[in-house]
């Protein structure tokens, strides 16, 4: 794997009065600013007391086998400590297995290298998401310019063929995958996961997804236009 942003569902300035206590409402939404890969601007200034960082991650946890969250400090008001924490469901955090980094100097990408233990206490947050929190114990002012996450995921083929109505094989058809998010009723991602062209002559197709429900919707253009959804289909990799 490698650091990126495809994870990254958003990052949210959020007023707590700790950096261990419960959100109390969200102060802004700097998702734009701190994934648009431009270190050096000051995306917000996380703050003891006063502003967190909250990093909301597309991916539900029970499936994470490894995570490492980095941010790019790029200036400082106050130097000292933060602290990663494990968001255990949308609004608390846990300090059991917190992940310390120096935010002493500017200029930098600061890794936070979870252990199973902090992955173990990730709680879903709904929608099969979970979150991270960065926050200072000791008095630290750091303005943020960029976050990326490493995340280990064990993935799966799917392995299929296109047809048309009356069963015969319609290769160069469209395949999406979308994340099943609730069962009743169904709901699914508004984007697709993974998507690819099945073979023009075999209507042959993969995809890699990970464990959980996934739908695939199927698409072909023609006269007529073909379209199909598929029965919810579970990945246990």
């Amino acid at each position: 794997m490698a650091y990126g942003i495809d994870w990254i569902d958003a990052v949210l300035a959020m007023a707590t009065s700790t950096y261990s206590s419960d959100d109390i409402s969200q102060d802004a939404d700097v998702t734009d600013c701190m994934t648009n890969g431009t270190t050096g601007e000051d995306c917000d200034e996380w703050k003891e007391g006063t502003i967190c960082g909250k990093v909301i991650i597309d991916v539900d946890p029970s499936v994470i086998t490894s995570l490492s969250v980095r941010f790019y400090l790029n200036s400082i008001m106050t130097a000292g400590d933060n602290e990663l924490l494990p968001y255990t469901d949308s609004n608390s955090v846990s300090t059991t297995y917190e992940v310390n980094g120096d935010y002493t100097s500017a200029g930098v990408w600061v890794e936070h290298v979870c252990s199973a233990n902090f992955i173990s206490e990730l709680g879903d947050i709904g929608g099969g998401q979970c979150a991270v929190r960065l926050g200072s114990n000791d008095g630290a002012k750091s303005k943020i310019g960029e976050v990326n996450i490493d995340i280990g995921i064990p993935h799966d083929d799917v392995i299929g063929v296109t047809y048309d109505y009356q069963k015969n094989i319609l290769g160069s058809t469209y395949v999406s995958a979308y994340k099943v998010l609730s069962t009743n009723p169904l709901v699914f991602a508004s984007s697709p996961y993974d998507s690819t062209v099945s073979h023009g002559t075999t209507g042959a197709y993969t995809l890699s997804l990970y464990a959980g429900d996934w739908i695939l919707i199927f698409f072909n253009a023609g006269s007529p236009d073909v379209m199909d959804i598929s029965e919810r289909i579970t990945v246990t990799p």
